[in-house]
């Protein structure tokens, strides 16, 4: 999924450690993993930002994401060979 490169941007930043804190409580309350937890912990990101109703596409135009992270080269060295 796009969201898991996308989250791995930010998953090492205080905000995206307080996201990783979150889901811990929530796992822990509902005793076991969140479905697609990739996706979620992206759009929690997403709803850290000034404009948390936007899609992930649209985050990615806001700079909310770092699109030069080491995580994205696969994706950005596949797109180039298109």
């Amino acid at each position: 999924m796009l969201e898991t490169l996308l989250w791995e941007t930010v998953a090492e930043s205080s905000e995206g450690q307080c996201v990783e804190d979150f889901f811990a409580c929530v796992e822990r309350i509902n005793g076991g993993e969140v479905i697609r937890p990739h996706k979620a912990r992206a759009y929690a990101w997403i709803a850290t930002r000034p404009h948390p109703e936007v899609s992930v596409g649209i985050a990615a135009k806001k700079g909310y994401w770092d699109l030069q992270h080491q995580a994205l080269s696969g994706l950005r060295g596949f797109l180039n060979s298109l």
